[in-house]
């Protein structure tokens, strides 16, 4: 009788010891930590993401600027072989091959504030407003044929987020020194060739 007691008492179910919570802890803690660096991952990921395609908008707006401000440029023409009247693009005025800040649309006589600098949504920030610039925007022009058409670059570029503190003004910055300091920003290029009006 005795020995059918002790042989009971051994079948009962006995509670976890204090060494299998803890090794279940310390496995579940590790999955956890996992778990949240691969989310934090994921949101800067999310986040430049999100930022390459707004640069990517606001370039191809800039290109539709050019091409747009392109209809004002219609000489020389058939009828005036000697005339050129690229001046009245203010845009395309600077036909370098330098990287310019595109300030022309940016003044009081523009009521829709295009400028050069973005907001981080991608609206344009009146020239005033440049030192709060996220995205910011050069352009550069070249000849492809002269007085004919010519190859057109627009660039948006932002800080990286470990020098954003010390970019400060970054739109303000010379066009050269961004260039000359490309591990500082983000870039976003978009190129094509603009041409003068034609009109018959």
């Amino acid at each position: 009788m005795v020995q059918s007691n002790i042989t009971a008492d051994r079948r009962k179910p006995r509670g976890y010891t204090t060494v299998e919570v803890m090794m279940a802890m310390t496995l579940f803690a590790i999955g956890s930590a996992g778990v949240i660096s691969m989310q934090r991952a994921a949101v800067i990921s999310n986040t430049d993401v999100r930022k390459i395609d707004l640069a990517s908008t606001i370039a191809r707006q800039w290109m539709a600027r050019l091409h747009r401000d392109s209809s004002k440029w219609t000489l020389p023409s058939a009828r005036n072989p000697s005339g050129n009247n690229l001046a009245n693009a203010a845009l395309l005025n600077h036909v370098d091959n330098l990287w310019r800040r595109p300030d022309d649309y940016a003044n009081a006589a523009n009521p829709e504030g295009r400028s050069p600098a973005f907001d981080i949504v991608g609206r344009d920030l009146l020239l005033s407003q440049v030192a709060q610039a996220q995205f910011c925007v050069h352009v550069r022009l070249k000849w492809l044929e002269t007085n004919r058409m010519m190859r057109a670059e627009v660039r948006v570029y932002w800080p990286r987020d470990e020098v954003r503190s010390a970019a400060g003004d970054f739109c303000s910055t010379a066009p050269a020194t961004i260039t000359a300091t490309p591990q500082n920003f983000h870039f976003v290029y978009v190129a094509d060739a603009v041409r003068e009006n034609i009109v018959p």
